[in-house]
């Protein structure tokens, strides 16, 4: 329950620089994002600027919030903004966690997801992106895949691997 967006991303900064440091400047550099990690992926990218060769995400989870919303666990405020109920507060503060497909989610990580705009980072990637999404995924809908390369203004194009699912 102690993981965080913020600390994965600085995670896989790390990563880059011994990476880097054992391949040198001259070699190019190709990134892999799966599910989750793709959404990590663009926006380690953006965040700290980072030009790569080429980007590929495999069904790539690119809206962290709309899974939290099937949880049922946010709703709509009177002004259209989106919170936890308070029941999942009530739990959060009980338990310091909430359980979503397995996972321990902390206040913390639902906070960061929350405010995630990964339809901007997208738009700011400065590398190409193809994008393989299985068209039946029951987990991240094939047409998020489809309305992101949308959003990229030819930097990225779709795949679509006809009859799979997520995994």
């Amino acid at each position: 329950e102690n993981f965080s967006v913020s600390g994965m991303i600085a995670d896989t900064e790390s990563g880059y620089h011994v990476l880097r440091s054992n391949l040198g400047t001259d070699r190019p550099i190709f990134v892999v994002g799966t599910s989750f990690a793709g959404g990590l992926a663009v926006k380690w990218l953006v965040s700290y600027n980072r030009m790569v060769n080429y980007l590929f995400l495999m069904a790539p989870l690119l809206d962290f919030s709309s899974t939290i919303r099937k949880t049922g666990v946010i709703e709509k405020d009177t002004m259209g903004m989106e919170r936890l109920t308070p029941s999942a507060v009530e739990k959060l503060n009980a338990d310091g966690f909430l359980v979503s497909g397995g996972k321990k989610m902390s206040r913390e990580f639902l906070n960061e997801v929350m405010m995630m705009n990964l339809e901007e980072d997208f738009k700011r990637l400065s590398c190409k992106s193809l994008i393989f999404h299985g068209t039946i995924d029951p987990v991240v809908p094939y047409q998020a895949s489809a309305a992101f390369v949308g959003l990229s203004e030819g930097m990225s194009e779709l795949v679509p691997v006809e009859g799979a699912v997520h995994g």
